[in-house]
């Protein structure tokens, strides 16, 4: 018997130093990026994010189509020149040189399907315009939300670090209440439970932070030093979106919203491309003018001479038949416009949905702060009344565990909101179109540490170190 409660002792020993090693290592081996406050996150972001930097490039690219198309309308112009020498093998053996140029100018007059491609260039580089710009807009966003990942994530290790001591103090209370008789096995039990979903919670969080450390350097591209996260402030005011009306966000967002404006962008290319298909039933005009000189060398036989010549030269070219190909290219460019515009109705619908669930989220997330503030008060007070119960044997170590869990939970619950408050009106502005890094500046101003958090001698920042 004493064997066995030695045995057991050493086995409760161990539990408290496994967890206490799971808490140190948590602490020491954390993921690592370096950057000040979200600004900074951004900056890096912009000049290191991949999607971005293709986006860009296809903007680019998309732009060299409208001087492609401005120039089959203008004027071209060509230069030849040329020499020959010619020798006869005829009983004469004559030789003579022949030198000549030509300068000429072609003048397209009159190409409707030149005119409509024009248009059409101009309305994909508008449409490759708003898609840049969306696309800067969703790095905002995603710079925004991985960062605030990051936040929760560090909260969430922090809250699962503290959580796992308390559940260690109780199990070693546990462990002398039961060599003193002040306790039972059940106890015990109870606690080393409590101590093992602690240790298995600490680890799950640690790797979430390594995890959404790395997705945020996905974003930002790799970093060589340590990193500080600058937390949000608890005494924060987190401000509810305004206008206050759900229907001119969703004006504002028909407006202003980029995908929007792309897919209008799309409905003018098509209906360019419905008049660049008829444009082959039209008559084209054409004019070239061409200056011409050539130089006849004497020679034996003959005396030579120079030539020149000017012509101008108008050319109308009437189509009377094609074989039926016009016609099914207009077909064609008319189911391709019907196309587009399904698409851009489509997509109408969806930010008119998109915008008034962001709307509902902000203040649903800002109800929740306040429910989840009380919600954390409230626990805290159970907490402190379970814990003096408990002293005096009304409570069981149980009802202690289950008043901690609830307790942090509490406190996970208020973090996430406050961070999903912030991302939902992010979201929302993305989706009106009018989202910039003002607005990330104003969030910046939220981050630190405040005064009660300062006075308490809390850290100022979340620190990692590799």
């Amino acid at each position: 018997m004493v064997t066995t409660d030695v045995s057991f002792a050493m086995s409760i020993q161990s539990r408290i130093f496994s967890l206490i090693l799971v808490v140190t290592a948590s602490l020491l081996f954390s993921p690592v990026v370096y950057g000040e406050d979200l600004l900074e996150v951004v900056r890096l972001a912009q000049e290191n994010d991949a999607q971005l930097q293709v986006a860009r490039q296809q903007r680019d690219g998309a732009t060299e189509q409208l001087p492609q198309s401005l120039s089959a309308l203008l004027p071209s112009a060509d230069f030849s020149a040329s020499r020959s020498e010619t020798k006869q093998h005829t009983y004469d053996r004559d030789q003579y040189a022949t030198s000549g140029y030509s300068l000429s100018l072609n003048i397209p007059a009159l190409h409707m399907d030149r005119i409509a491609s024009y248009r059409q260039a101009e309305a994909g580089v508008a449409g490759a315009e708003h898609q840049f710009l969306a696309e800067e807009q969703m790095l905002l966003l995603r710079a925004a939300t991985h960062y605030f990942d990051v936040l929760a994530a560090a909260d969430n290790l922090t809250l699962a670090q503290t959580e796992a001591k308390a559940v260690a103090r109780q199990l070693k209370l546990a462990e002398e209440g039961l060599k003193a008789g002040t306790a039972v096995i059940t106890d015990l039990q109870e606690a080393q439970a409590g101590a093992d979903a602690a240790q298995a919670q600490v680890l799950a969080a640690s790797n979430n932070l390594q995890s959404s450390m790395e997705t945020l350097m996905e974003v930002i591209g790799p970093q060589s030093k340590d990193f500080v996260i600058l937390p949000l402030k608890s005494d924060s005011i987190l401000p509810a979106p305004i206008p206050e009306d759900s229907d001119v966000w969703v004006t504002m967002a028909l407006e202003k919203n980029h995908s929007l404006a792309m897919r209008k962008a799309a409905v003018t290319q098509a209906e360019q491309g419905v008049e660049k298909s008829k444009a082959g039933h039209y008559p084209t005009v054409d004019v070239s003018v061409r200056h011409m000189v050539q130089d006849n060398e004497a020679s034996a036989i003959w005396y030579g001479g120079n030539q020149r010549n000017e012509t101008i030269t108008a050319q109308l070219n009437v189509p009377i038949f094609s074989g039926g190909m016009t016609q099914s290219r207009v077909r064609q460019a008319v189911y391709a416009l019907e196309e587009a515009r399904k698409n851009l109705e489509k997509t109408v619908r969806h930010i008119q949905r998109e915008t008034r669930n962001a709307f509902r989220d902000w203040i649903t997330s800002l109800a929740q702060v306040k429910a989840f503030t009380q919600s954390r008060d409230s626990s805290a007070s159970a907490l402190d009344s379970i814990r003096a119960s408990r002293e005096v044997g009304f409570r069981t170590m149980l009802d202690v565990l289950k008043g901690e869990r609830d307790f942090y939970q509490a406190e996970r619950n208020l973090s996430n909101a406050r961070y999903g408050t912030i991302l939902a009106s992010l979201k929302l502005k993305m989706s009106a179109g009018v989202l910039s890094v003002q607005d990330l500046e104003q969030i910046n101003g939220w981050l630190g540490t405040s005064k009660h958090e300062e006075s308490a001698g809390e850290n100022d920042a979340h620190e990692y170190h590799d």
